[in-house]
């Protein structure tokens, strides 16, 4: 299997984070609506034996998500100095693939580096619509809706590991995906 990275332009904030299993449900969904149920049948059947791909969850830009043991890579007593390397290393969660290169090779990186911007939250106002008069304004009809925002990024990365054969498949769903 060979790794690719898919990058994905967003036009506006979005609701639900781009988890992998996300993505995989939008990219079912382009199979049933191109090709028809028979099709998406045949494509989950792949997944249950061999799959064709597999997704990781959108990263901002081209930063990589931080490994979740990165605190335990300071070694040492309990003394202040380590218990802060460990406390700032716990708030990482993005990683460049520099950064992410040298943890696999079990070192660790520079924390004072550039600040680490990702998805940021953002809350949204919205009127619901009267649908007998078409119009909003009616009492109670504003709600909030929390989004994520890319914050320092135009783009985010999805790393696709794709089987021997599989790229062209891949390849026009994600096209698909785009539209």
């Amino acid at each position: 299997m060979k790794t690719y990275r898919v990058r994905l332009k967003t036009a506006t904030s979005f609701i639900t984070p781009l988890h992998a299993d996300t993505l995989w449900g939008h990219l079912c969904w382009l199979v049933k609506w191109r090709d028809g149920d028979e099709a998406l049948v045949a494509f989950l059947k792949e997944f249950e034996t061999d799959p064709p791909f597999v997704l990781s969850d959108g990263c901002p830009g081209d930063l990589l998500t931080a490994p979740f043991h990165l605190s335990t890579l300071v070694k040492g007593g309990d003394d202040k100095k380590n218990y802060a390397i460990r406390k700032g290393l716990k708030a990482v969660k993005w990683l460049s693939p520099d950064e992410f290169r040298t943890v696999q090779e079990g070192g660790l990186f520079d924390l004072t580096g550039a600040a680490r911007k990702g998805f940021h939250p953002s809350t949204t106002l919205h009127s619901s619509i009267n649908r007998i008069t078409g119009t909003t304004g009616d009492e109670g009809s504003l709600f909030e809706l929390d989004e994520f925002v890319l914050h320092g990024h135009d783009h985010v990365s999805v790393y696709v590991k794709v089987k021997a054969g599989s790229e062209q498949k891949v390849s026009s769903l994600f096209e698909d995906l785009s539209r």
